[in-house]
Order: C-alpha cells, then sequence, then structure tokens
C-alpha cells in the first residue's frame, strides 16, 4: 500500500523516459535492463545479480538520488552522451563490478558510497566526492 514494489524473475524495460520514486523497490534474482532516454532513481532500491541501466539510441541522463543499488555480479550504468549524475545517500554496491561510460559522471557528494572489487568510471568530464571501496580504474 505504502510502498511500490516489483518482485519477479527478471525485468527488462524500455521507455522514453523511466522513473522510479517514492520508496519503489525493484527486486529480482536475476537480472535488471532497464533502456531509456532518461532515467530518474528518487529514494529507490534496486536488488539483483546484474543491473544494466543502458541508453536507448540517445540517452540524456541518468539521475539517481537517495537509493541504493546492491548488485550480486554486475552493475553496467551507460549514457555514452549524456551525463551520470549520482547525489544524496546514495549506495552503488556490486560484488565483482561497477562500470559508468557517459560523457559527464558526477558525484558531487561525500554521502554518496560506490563500492566493488572493480569500479570502471570513464567519461569526458569527471566530478568526484564519493567515498570508494574496491580498485578503481579511472578513465577521464
Amino acid at each position: 500500500p505504502d510502498k511500490r514494489q516489483m518482485v519477479c524473475p527478471s525485468v527488462a524495460l524500455t521507455a522514453d523516459r523511466f522513473v522510479m520514486k517514492s520508496d519503489s523497490n525493484i527486486y529480482t534474482t536475476s537480472t535488471i535492463k532497464i533502456n531509456a532516454r532518461t532515467m530518474t532513481f528518487n529514494n529507490s532500491i534496486l536488488t539483483s545479480n546484474s543491473t544494466f541501466l543502458r541508453e536507448n539510441e540517445h540517452c540524456e541522463g541518468i539521475q539517481v538520488v537517495n537509493s541504493g543499488f546492491f548488485v550480486k555480479r554486475k552493475l553496467v550504468m551507460k549514457c555514452q552522451d549524456g551525463t551520470v549524475n549520482v547525489t544524496g545517500n546514495t549506495i552503488l554496491q556490486a560484488a565483482f563490478n561497477v562500470s559508468l561510460r557517459a560523457k559527464f559522471v558526477s558525484f558531487p557528494d561525500f554521502y554518496v558510497k560506490l563500492m566493488g572489487r572493480r569500479i570502471n568510471l570513464s567519461a569526458e568530464q569527471l566530478h568526484l566526492r564519493a567515498s570508494i571501496t574496491g580498485t578503481p580504474d579511472l578513465v577521464a
């Protein structure tokens, strides 16, 4: 009633704009794949084996605010021509690999936690103040 929740074997969503907010959750033991031009996650939790957030032809941006992504294997956020902006009290955690690729990547808050065995950040411009746990590979 108060929380919107999706529990299923795997999730594959394609949209022009994708928005998750207000204590929304997606939980799966398999894979989450979201393809969209813009993606917004606000007070949301994604839990999966692998999560892929990718552009749908042209990506303008991925915005993550006060959210948690808890992934057992691989977390990929790709927005080749746009911006990945992660703010607030946010945790991006993957047991193996966190990979972010965008034109601009911004982690402006000290409250953001980026956790993974291997962390790959690739961007033309990188603004990073987040707490990083793992082996970073930064390309800017």
